[in-house]
């Protein structure tokens, strides 16, 4: 029978009836549906006997336990982008669709991690967990990982190196006049070990925007595959989707030129 239940909450509301059954913990933890106690409503106009009482109590362990699940896994999935992957929302995107095939895109993950009483919460996958586990799990990408961690230490404490802020908004950065002739002067210029930071910016931009690129073939490819649409459909479901996909932004201040206004963005 169906359920209304947040995580560790003290009661639980059943959907066919309506009633708010009271949920009485015996222990610290609950690893079964003998764990719990379930205490129908004061004033409930119907008398449940132990026996329905036994039975809701074994649909309201299996909505529980799928929420232990949801928990656990969005706990997983929030600590890998956090720690190895620096928080990038963009790059795990584009992790999870290259391995799993799937497509994904940075609102899917917000809405993967938002706690399930919140209405853009969606249910987090376990392939999504393990498409980011194996590819951590590989040497050459760890390796990939910590020069880019400890590329942004270095950027974020060195005046020398411009700073870079990495975005996902729509919107480029307005170019400021001469901006190519003085970034052509600043490699001219640029001293030996100043140069391998440099390469390393310009690796990091050129992999963003093909990561992007990669997801928009893909999202592109998928949808005008998909069966049983025609034209306007498919113009439309591209569309939305196209608007789901956020090409990276780098702001690079070097004193002269600015970022484009922000007004009317959406701030995810």
């Amino acid at each position: 029978m169906p359920w209304k239940y947040t995580l560790s909450s003290t009661h639980a509301t059943h959907i066919d009836t309506g009633e708010e059954f009271g949920i009485h913990y015996v222990g610290a933890t609950v690893k079964s549906s003998l764990d719990f106690e379930l205490v129908p409503p004061a004033e409930s106009a119907r008398a449940w006997s132990q026996a329905e009482i036994d039975e809701l109590r074994e649909g309201l362990w299996a909505v529980m336990r799928g929420e232990f699940e949801q928990a656990s896994l969005r706990s997983k999935l929030s600590a890998l982008i956090k720690n190895p992957l620096v928080g990038d929302y963009y790059q795990a995107a584009d992790v999870i669709s290259r391995i799993s095939g799937k497509y994904v895109s940075q609102k899917t993950i917000q809405a993967w991690l938002a706690d399930s009483d919140k209405r853009s919460s969606r249910k987090c996958p376990e392939w999504a967990v393990e498409a980011l586990e194996d590819y951590l799990a590989e040497p050459e990408n760890q390796k990939r990982l910590r020069d880019l961690v400890n590329y942004y230490k270095t950027t974020a404490s060195a005046a020398s190196v411009p700073a870079m802020e990495a975005r996902t908004e729509p919107s480029a950065a307005r170019p400021s006049a001469g901006g190519g002739e003085r970034r052509q002067e600043e490699w001219r210029s640029a001293s030996m070990a100043a140069l391998p930071d440099m390469v390393f910016e310009m690796e990091q931009r050129m992999n963003a925007y093909m990561s992007y690129f990669n997801q928009a073939i893909n999202m592109i490819t998928t949808t005008v595959l998909e069966e049983d649409r025609d034209l306007v459909q498919i113009r439309r479901s591209l569309r939305d989707r196209l608007g789901e996909l956020q090409a990276p932004r780098f702001f690079f201040y070097d004193g002269d030129s600015a970022p484009a206004s922000q007004d009317g963005e959406n701030q995810d």
